[in-house]
């Protein structure tokens, strides 16, 4: 892994920390009046700092899960400090279950579940379709005036093929169970924090 490998992997951990505290907030039903950015930034400058003798905590964190996938930390920095510019709420069940079932597809045959190895996350080291695959997602994106999340594509599949994430394989630039967990806790956070509409009869 290069230099500049390592640098993405320990601020993506810093990012996942920000992201984690605003979450937190939020589930709480607390809005912090100190600007998400400056949250952002003191939360990565803090995983940077060492927490023990030589490590610090986002090396302790790194070691723990590894590298989250490009787009994560790309949507989450969307999320903190511009949130109109990345939708990243589900929006039904059916999203969430597609979410669930591309994970599936994805990582059981990694964990070595029996029955079900099926080749997808292999799809990754021969890349040519799925880079094909996502930049016909990220045109798609666009012409539906989603300019954000064609950037975000954009960028990862930029980073990928110049080896800056800790893994070759394109999927896990593209994504990881972080960013499931992350749309199903937004979501299930904003259908819970969402005022309940007055009954016809309270009229």
């Amino acid at each position: 892994m290069t230099i500049d490998g390592i640098a993405f992997g320990l601020a993506a951990q810093g990012v996942l920390v920000a992201a984690a505290i605003a979450v937190a907030l939020a589930a709480l039903g607390r809005r912090s009046r100190t600007p998400r950015a400056l949250i952002t930034i003191v939360a990565v400058a803090s995983a940077l700092l060492p927490s023990g003798p030589t490590r610090s905590l986002a090396e302790n964190l790194r070691g723990i899960w590894g590298d989250p996938s490009v787009v994560t930390v790309l949507v989450l920095l969307a999320w903190l400090l511009v949130p109109r510019l990345v939708p990243v709420r589900p929006r039904g069940a059916v999203t969430v279950l597609g979410l669930a079932a591309l994970a599936g597809l994805l990582y059981l045959p990694v964990f070595g579940v029996p029955g079900t190895a099926n080749g997808v996350y292999r799809l990754g080291w021969n890349s040519t379709w799925l880079v094909v695959g996502v930049a016909a997602v990220g045109l798609v994106a666009w012409l539906r005036g989603h300019g954000g999340w064609t950037t975000i594509l954009a960028l990862a599949l930029a980073t990928w093929s110049i080896g800056l994430h800790e893994s070759d394989n394109l999927w896990d630039s593209l994504v990881d169970p972080g960013l499931l967990g992350f749309l199903v806790v937004t979501g299930a956070i904003d259908r819970l924090t969402v005022s309940p509409r007055p009954s016809p009869s309270a009229a």
